[in-house]
């Protein structure tokens, strides 16, 4: 008698003299025989007027039923729980023999898993993992601008953008009345990555020409400007002037 997994062949060899003839109406002394369950084949041997008779059992035994891998999407740097099942003994090709092994790969990577029932029968299965790049969000550098002034703002390094003040454009334009700190959140399908930038507002200087005068035609007089605020300052007269008096 034989005994095989589900999906094997049986090899059936005869001895003897004579015409053989199987149940199967194989007429072959030797045959492989692949029954999806339990199979008793009977075999006739038959010499001149003789006959003889002899029956083989190929017992099929099941493979483990596992329930098939769904493949996986990460990001660069994180790591996956892969879980099989099917029961018995399991051998994955990273040489782990749990049921559940955690990978982090480098790249888009199959990982391979052998599960072994107690007949020794086993059945496959392969899962891939794919392995996305984070994109490297870049916000930009930090900006000076006058209060009342508008400053351009502009990301890279990513597919998707999504700044804290709720605009997805790669550009935005912000006036803030304030020093403010500006982020960005640049994705790439499910990875992401932030970056900062600062917006600082410098308070504008006041300035003073002096008082208005009359003076006589021919006559000079000097004019002085004055600046409050954070210095130091540059003058500029109209007509053209770069002195502050």
């Amino acid at each position: 008698d034989v005994t095989i997994c589900e999906g094997d062949s049986a090899p059936l060899s005869a001895n003897g003299n004579g015409s053989f003839l199987w149940s199967n109406g194989s007429t072959s002394q030797d045959l492989y025989v692949s029954p999806l369950v339990s199979t008793e084949y009977y075999l006739t041997v038959t010499l001149g007027t003789c006959t003889a008779y002899d029956t083989v059992l190929v017992t099929v035994n099941p493979n483990p039923v596992i329930p098939s891998m769904n493949d996986e999407t990460i990001c660069d740097g994180d790591s996956v729980l892969l879980t099989s099942g099917g029961g018995g003994d399991y051998l994955w090709s990273t040489g782990d023999t749990t049921s559940s092994i955690n990978v982090a790969p480098y790249h888009t990577n199959d990982y391979s898993v052998t599960v072994t029932n107690s007949f020794g029968c086993f059945s496959e299965d392969t899962v891939t993992v794919n392995v996305i790049p984070v994109p490297v969000a870049n916000a930009g550098p930090d900006q000076n601008i006058c209060f009342g002034q508008s400053a351009t703002l502009c990301a890279s390094g990513g597919g998707n953008y999504l700044w804290n003040t709720g605009d997805t454009s790669a550009c935005i334009i912000v006036s803030p009345a304030d020093t403010m700190e500006y982020y960005v959140t640049a994705s790439n399908g499910s990875c992401m990555s932030t970056d900062t930038v600062i917006v600082n507002v410098l308070p504008n200087p006041t300035a003073d020409a002096g008082l208005s005068q009359t003076i006589l035609q021919g006559d000079t007089t000097l004019l002085s400007g004055a600046g409050y605020g954070t210095g130091p300052y540059i003058y500029t007269w109209t007509p053209d002037s770069s002195l502050s008096n």
